[in-house]
């Protein structure tokens, strides 16, 4: 009777490199996508003038806070 006996063998070197550039490419491409996604929010934001005028509202806020923070009062 044959013994069948399961063999793993380790993965060679240029399989594993294979492997890891891979994994890069793959983070690059999720990156680009989030980087889209996030433009095309931006483009979405820019055109609403009734949310713009807040976010100018906020950050002349936040300008204010941050100058005294500095020691440069406005």
């Amino acid at each position: 009777m044959k013994s069948s006996k399961s063999v793993v063998k380790a993965a060679g070197p240029s399989k594993v490199t294979s492997s890891i550039d891979t994994m890069r490419a793959e983070e690059r491409r999720y990156r680009a996508e989030d980087a889209m996604r996030d433009l095309l929010r931006a483009e979405g934001h820019r055109k609403n003038p009734k949310l713009m005028s807040e976010v100018k509202k906020l950050a002349k806020e936040q300008q204010t806070k941050l100058a005294g923070l500095c020691g440069k009062a406005k």
